[in-house]
């Protein structure tokens, strides 16, 4: 690991640089948002700044190309950057011209079953002293659908000053401090061009008024990358049950997103039409400022990084019934403040 660390250093601090410069170019240059009655803002501001995110992992992946081929980062590393860049001119294209949401679903779904045949899907299940084999069909559907739902996940929590960009940083700062511990050099790579490009973008964002925000070309790529990144961990690391890290680092988003499709499916809701009923949108409309919004998030987020990095050094990663204690806290908390602040 201590080899590969100033590789690591140098490819990171090369994206962090060419972020920071493309995401403030983009304040003047980038795509205006309109707001509208699901806005959580009230003037139009660039939402362009994910191209930083898209920049500093190109500026990363040329780097390790020329620099450092030591790493062995393999073809697996090239084509989940091509399929990085499709996913965030889809993100562009949606940002300049609003497609249609059956049409940007089934993209993101082709280019998630590309990746996972590329990676290879999750072979087993763990459940603490044994583990259940998957059959590929099972993993490939299971690992697709852990794509999907990152790639739009993220995508559905990017609506508020530096919320979707500081937590998914400790998100994925965690995951390559994971990934390099075990090894996982791949992972480690992609998580961490996720952690700098977010850290080049984060000054112009977590702000009272944001100069930038992220776009889909960000945030999509942010829940590409962190998806892909997580399945590389397991992948990479065939002797330690890690499957459960990804989740468990994106909790608190996760029990946001699924508590509420529920509570629009109780409704009779369409799924797919727009709608402002996240609990950090409602907690917006309740007066709370976007910092603290961002602020609780993070600390959740925080929280979650403890929990997997413990987790993963105590041999409690591969506890299925971990995973599951801790969906349903994050389950009984959304619910608990949704209750108060409605009350």
């Amino acid at each position: 690991m201590l080899a590969s660390l100033w590789p690591l250093l140098h490819l990171g601090a090369m994206g962090f640089a060419v972020s920071l410069a493309i995401s403030g170019f983009m304040i003047a240059a980038g795509v205006g948002d309109i707001p509208n009655t699901r806005s959580n803002h009230k003037s139009a501001t660039p939402t362009s700044g994910g191209l930083g995110l898209v920049a500093g992992l190109g500026m990363i992946g040329l780097g390790a190309g020329l620099f450092y081929p030591q790493l062995g980062l393999g073809t697996e590393f090239s084509y989940l950057l091509i399929l990085s860049f499709i996913i965030s001119a889809l993100g562009l294209f949606d940002d300049v011209v609003e497609g249609r949401t059956l049409v940007k679903f089934a993209v993101i779904l082709g280019v998630a079953v590309l990746a996972v045949r590329i990676i290879g899907p999750p072979k087993a299940l763990p459940m603490g002293a044994y583990e259940i084999a998957l059959p590929y069909s099972l993993g490939l559907i299971g690992a697709v659908l852990w794509i999907f739902v990152c790639v739009n996940g993220v995508n559905f929590m990017d609506g508020a000053n530096g919320f979707m960009s500081s937590f998914m940083l400790i998100a994925s700062a965690a995951l390559a401090m994971l990934a390099m511990t075990v090894g996982a050099m791949t992972a480690a790579v992609l998580a961490g061009a996720l952690m700098v490009g977010l850290l080049g973008f984060l000054p112009y964002n977590f702000r009272r008024n944001a100069e930038i925000f992220c776009g889909d070309v960000g945030s999509l790529l942010a829940g590409f990358l962190f998806a892909v990144a997580s399945l590389m961990l397991v992948n990479e690391t065939p002797n330690v049950p890690m499957l459960y890290v990804g989740p468990i680092l994106l909790l608190p988003f996760l029990a946001d997103i699924f508590m509420t499709m529920l509570s629009r499916l109780k409704r009779r809701e369409n799924l797919l039409a727009a709608h402002s009923t996240h609990l950090y949108q409602r907690l917006i409309r309740k007066g709370w400022s976007h910092a603290k919004v961002s602020y609780i998030y993070t600390g959740a987020g925080l929280l979650c990084a403890n929990i997997a990095v413990f987790a993963v050094f105590s041999g409690m990663i591969g506890s299925f019934w971990l995973l599951l204690l801790l969906a349903l806290v994050a389950g009984a908390v959304k619910v608990g403040v949704e209750r108060r602040i409605k009350d």
